[in-house]
């Protein structure tokens, strides 16, 4: 294999799964810093678990009409409940949070799991969801 065709591999690698997936992360954070949404978290969690704090019901009424938009709070108690320390913080500071935490959690299932090749981090941040 010729040297040239080695580093331009070398190089599309790195870009593909070094350089993307930080950018992807980067661009994530961003959106978050801009506009502060993070949809589910500020949504339907901080509020369920504000409610939660407040000693009021999380959930919405059978007939609220903001469940057709699909913001409410529809998720079992416990995570309501594992939500409630983040009220201490602004929703937009727990967002960042959050986003930081999922972030680590990756990262530590990949690490877990025993993989160690540094692209299967990267791909997974290059993954939509």
């Amino acid at each position: 294999m010729p040297r040239a065709f080695r580093t331009v591999r070398a190089a599309i690698v790195i870009a593909l799964f070094g350089v993307l997936p930080l950018v992807a992360l980067l661009l994530v954070f961003a959106h978050v810093l801009g506009d502060g949404l993070v949809a589910d978290f500020e949504n339907a969690f901080y509020p369920a678990a504000q409610a939660i704090v407040d000693g009021t019901n999380p959930y919405p009424e059978v007939d609220d009409p903001e469940l057709a938009a699909g913001t409410e709070y529809v998720y079992p108690p416990l995570t309501a409940h594992v939500s409630v320390p983040f009220t201490a913080i602004s929703v937009e500071a727990a967002g960042i949070v959050v986003m930081a935490l999922l972030v680590g959690a990756v990262m530590g299932i990949l690490w877990v799991l025993e993989v160690r090749d540094w692209r299967c981090y990267g791909l997974a941040f290059l993954w939509p969801p």
